[in-house]
C-alpha cells in the first residue's frame, strides 16, 4: 500500500505533508467541494475511501497551522495492454 510508504510526515517549517488520517476525511471532502471538484453523481467520500484502501493509491494532505490546506490523490491504475 502506498500509504505505508509515507509513514512519517515531511515537515517544512509550519507545513507538513502526510497521508490523510481518517479524522481528516471530512475536511478533505469539504475542501474539494469548496474548490468545485465534486460532482453530484459521484460521492467524493466513496472516492476518498477507495483511494485510501487501494493497493496502488493514497491521498496526501498538506497541513498548515493545524488545518488542511490541500490534497493530492495519487496512484497507479493499470489498464490492459492490447498489443
Amino acid at each position: 500500500m502506498i500509504g505505508s510508504a509515507v509513514e512519517e510526515a515531511h515537515t517544512l517549517g509550519r507545513m507538513s505533508i502526510s497521508t490523510l488520517s481518517e479524522d481528516q476525511y471530512d475536511s478533505a471532502v469539504s475542501l474539494w467541494e469548496a474548490a468545485g471538484l465534486t460532482r453530484p453523481w459521484n460521492d467524493p467520500m466513496d472516492d476518498l475511501v477507495r483511494a485510501m484502501n487501494g493497493e496502488t493509491s493514497t491521498v496526501l494532505g498538506w497541513t498548515m497551522q493545524g488545518g488542511l490546506a490541500a490534497t493530492a490523490m495519487v496512484g497507479h491504475e493499470r489498464s490492459p495492454c492490447r498489443w
